[in-house]
């Protein structure tokens, strides 16, 4: 073939790479980023995209609802595609997982910040003791139970937070505080089963 002749790619393989990115990048930022692995997901079609304008009327819009624009620029070296540097792509591919998790993060976080700072969920930790501040905002929480009687909590700090609790431990007085909240939540969520389970 001459530098001239013009070639083509059959679709089935656009299909595929693209299926395969997809996936990869997908997996690989739920390992760079392993809160996402903790999330369920639902897959849905028919949302709105983050640049569709979402309805002002307070019976059609919910606040608990946002899309997130994740970008990434993807650059690649015409002279690594031409000798088929499959490092070079694999390389491109973990940034762009990377990128795509720590986005998703990001906007994950703040999103919930800005729920919890409308709704007076919001504890300010600042010049507090950490432990106190924990049992705070525990209390506004509702809090599911299994069958055995385990929580469904995980505790997610800001890098700054969790270095306030090396070597720390709470109080006796906040031990015995936070066992008799975990127990009223614990009957708190059998009392709300109840109810459910009526016919």
């Amino acid at each position: 073939m001459s530098e001239h002749d013009l070639w083509a790619v059959p679709e089935e393989y656009h299909l595929g790479a693209s299926r395969w990115v997809s996936r990869t990048v997908d997996g690989l930022s739920r390992l760079l980023h392993p809160i996402l692995a903790e999330i369920r997901r639902e897959q849905v079609a028919d949302l709105p995209t983050a640049d569709e304008p979402v309805a002002d009327d307070g019976n059609l819009a919910s606040p608990l609802f946002r899309a997130m624009k994740i970008e990434h620029q993807w650059l690649a070296e015409l002279d690594d595609a031409l000798a088929f540097d499959v490092d070079a792509f694999l390389s491109q591919v973990y940034e762009m997982a990377d990128d795509f998790g720590g986005q998703l993060v990001s906007g994950m976080f703040g999103h919930i910040s800005e729920l919890c700072d409308q709704s007076g969920q919001t504890v300010n930790a600042s010049g507090r003791d950490i432990f106190d501040a924990m049992i705070e905002a525990l209390e506004k929480l509702d809090v599911e139970f299994d069958e055995d009687g385990n929580h469904n909590l995980t505790l997610l700090l800001h890098p700054n937070t969790a270095k306030q609790l090396v070597g720390k431990k709470p109080t006796p007085e906040q031990e015995e505080r936070l066992k008799m909240l975990m127990e009223r939540k614990r009957e708190e969520d059998r009392a709300s089963r109840r109810r459910r389970e009526l016919p």
